[in-house]
């Protein structure tokens, strides 16, 4: 028997709703969902989740699986979407700038994607930079050299209490500055779906 066959019969069963053979599908692509949808959100917390709301999903739409031809790629497109919606939740709208600091500081990142990322950043480090003084001290201190408010306050001689403060106003701000560079979000959206990174992890499936 082909392999082919094999799947094919593999996916009736599963659209029949066997749970033998979603355990052999949660088995045989849980390693590489994981690590596809990790490589995309950059984080480990959220990767896990993502990653069991994909099966989740999956097992739910199992009826549709007799008519995919390709699981791979059904797979991997599953992923990427499910991981494009987080990270237009949790990025694009700007709710959680820590995380798009995180992202675009990635080491990982081609100079590719870098390119693709440069709106975004520079818009990121544009509204940094138009940021009072010395709140746009304690903001980079706290979120790009991780130094904690007893560090910041000790070296610029404030408050514990002044630094926390400077930084949650330097978070509004930042909000409000991104949220009126709407344009840049449609940069990161086209940079997943187009980069390197989503090819070579289809390929690793």
């Amino acid at each position: 028997m082909s392999d082919l066959t094999k799947e094919e019969e593999w996916l009736e069963q599963l659209s029949e709703g066997s749970a033998e053979a979603y355990e052999q599908l949660f088995a045989t692509y849980w390693p590489q969902i994981h690590t596809l949808v990790k490589m995309l959100v950059k984080s480990e917390v959220q990767a896990e989740d993502l990653a069991q709301e994909i099966f989740i999903k999956i097992w739910n739409r199992r009826t549709d699986l007799k008519n995919i031809h390709n699981l791979q790629a059904y797979l991997y497109t599953v992923a990427r979407n499910a991981s494009l919606d987080f990270l237009k939740k949790r990025v694009l709208v700007t709710e959680n700038l820590d995380h798009m600091i995180v992202y675009l500081k990635d080491e990982s990142l081609g100079p590719e994607q870098r390119m693709m990322y440069k709106d975004l950043e520079t818009c990121l480090h544009e509204g940094i930079n138009s940021l009072p003084e010395t709140v746009r001290k304690v903001f980079v201190m706290s979120r790009f050299e991780h130094l904690s408010h007893e560090e910041i306050a000790r070296q610029l001689g404030i408050s514990i209490h002044s630094s926390k403060v400077y930084v949650v106003r330097a978070l509004k701000a930042l909000r409000l500055h991104m949220r009126n560079h709407a344009h840049v979000h449609y940069v990161v959206v086209g940079a997943l779906i187009l980069s390197t990174m989503g090819a070579e992890a289809m390929t690793a499936l």
